[in-house]
């Protein structure tokens, strides 16, 4: 399987955030060798209890990876990985990046310059208009409006921009 697949289907495995990740790939180098590992093993990471670790071995990467494929597929979206030349390097510098990136579009060089809008997700009208203008406004700047695409203020931030 490819690596890049191994990469989605740890960051599905439930339990593993950012920070378990990172902490997995450091100690194995790959998704491979952590997905091949025993469960002892597995345990000697800081943060992986046994229970973790048996959902590690447990995961059922091929029925799960098809539904993720295929909501990708259904919506195009593309992921970037941590180790890809286009994840961006702006991202990439920060304590804790995103092992990987949902991607809807595409990463360009001008989106270097960018922002991100969030907030609740049951904004008041007055969070609404104002998410919105700051979106267009930034946008006319040549910033882009970056966000986990949540519903609320997120949504009206990339209405705006």
């Amino acid at each position: 399987m490819e690596e890049r697949l191994r990469w989605i289907a740890l960051y599905l495995v439930p339990g593993i955030g950012k920070k378990l990740f990172k902490r997995l790939i450091d100690h194995f180098d790959s998704p491979r060798e952590i997905f091949d590992a025993s469960i002892k093993d597995l345990e000697m990471v800081e943060g992986i209890s046994k229970e973790i670790a048996n959902k590690i071995q447990s995961f059922d990467i091929s029925k799960i990876l098809k539904k993720e494929l295929e909501l990708m597929d259904k919506n195009d979206v593309k992921i970037v990985i941590l180790k890809d030349k286009e994840y961006p390097k702006n991202l990439r510098s920060i304590f804790d990046p995103p092992p990987l990136l949902y991607v809807k579009g595409e990463l360009r060089k001008e989106d270097e310059f960018s922002i991100a809008i969030v907030g609740t997700r049951a904004p008041t009208r007055y969070g609404k208009l104002t998410a919105e203008k700051l979106a267009w406004e930034l946008g006319s700047h040549g910033l882009t409006v970056v966000s986990g695409m949540a519903k609320g203020i997120d949504s009206f931030a990339h209405e705006g921009a």
